[in-house]
């Protein structure tokens, strides 16, 4: 009796545009590895057990493709973790141009947001180097002060212009979003040192919620006694782009908590959140 073996569907360059595709991976056969753009920047879906038939957790990783690449596979996936993005992809009016510029767009900006931090090698340490220290300091004041990117970079142009400065020219949107993220990261370090100082044994947290230009946050504060003295430190406020139930709320905390300090379990001993009255 002979058998006959249906040959793998093999991938071609244009499954990238068309189903927002990018090859991360290639091995010795010439096989390819590819992963959903879609994941990347935007991550799943999210739908909860029991909800339209969901029957298991809800993943969060990105999704890869490996052969066989047949179309329906995109497709199933698409519909069922990016049914609204995936609609509009399609609805573009030129996807090959449009929208493979916004997902580059998208992914440039991500590897941007972080480009000053290098990590050490053989350790998890990240360090940065900043070069112009009078225009991150002056820059920073102007972000301290409620002032957005655009306006920083404005201001810093008028500084530059009014003292005659060279050192103050060179900003932009991208480099005072940078600015900022360095010092978020290091002010988040330095509450991570008081959280793993020997004299704090307990620590609690403290959350509420808040809406600022339409988008809605939960502040989250900690609560602990360093040294003798009671510090009162905030961590940050985590937008919510979805339902604001407990369960969802707990997964924000959990999540973050997760990669600030992954011994706060041991010592947390209290979560409070501020309760309004009329």
């Amino acid at each position: 009796m002979s058998s006959s073996k249906r040959a793998a569907t093999p991938f071609k360059k244009s499954h990238t545009l068309d189903f927002a595709l990018e090859v991360v991976s290639t091995d010795s056969r010439g096989d390819v590895s590819v992963q959903c753009l879609f994941c990347l920047y935007e991550g799943r879906q999210v739908v909860e057990v029991g909800v339209a038939g969901r029957k298991r957790k809800q993943r969060n990783d990105i999704q890869y493709f490996t052969k066989s690449f047949a179309p329906f596979k995109y497709r199933s996936h698409h519909l069922g973790q990016h049914a609204a993005s995936w609609t509009e992809y399609q609805m573009l009016s030129n996807p090959t141009d449009a929208a493979r510029k916004q997902l580059i767009k998208k992914k440039n900006e991500k590897k941007n947001a972080i480009k000053l931090f290098c990590k050490e090698e053989e350790v998890s340490v990240y360090t940065t180097t900043i070069k112009d220290v009078v225009r991150f300091d002056l820059a920073m004041d102007f972000v301290s002060i409620g002032l957005s990117f655009r306006q920083t970079t404005e201001a810093m142009q008028k500084a530059k212009t009014r003292t005659k400065t060279t050192k103050l020219s060179g900003l932009n949107d991208s480099i005072a979003g940078q600015y900022t993220r360095v010092l978020v990261a290091v002010a988040l370090q330095q509450i991570v040192v008081i959280l793993d100082h020997e004299s704090v044994w307990a620590m609690s947290l403290a959350g509420d919620g808040s809406t600022h230009r339409g988008q809605s946050f939960f502040d989250l504060r900690v609560r602990a006694c360093y040294r003798g003295e009671l510090m009162n430190l905030h961590l940050a406020a985590i937008p919510m782009f979805d339902r604001h139930s407990a369960v969802h709320i707990f997964n924000l905390i959990v999540k973050f908590m997760d990669a600030l300090y992954n011994k706060w379990r041991a010592k947390l001993i209290g979560v409070s959140t501020e309760v309004r009255t009329p």
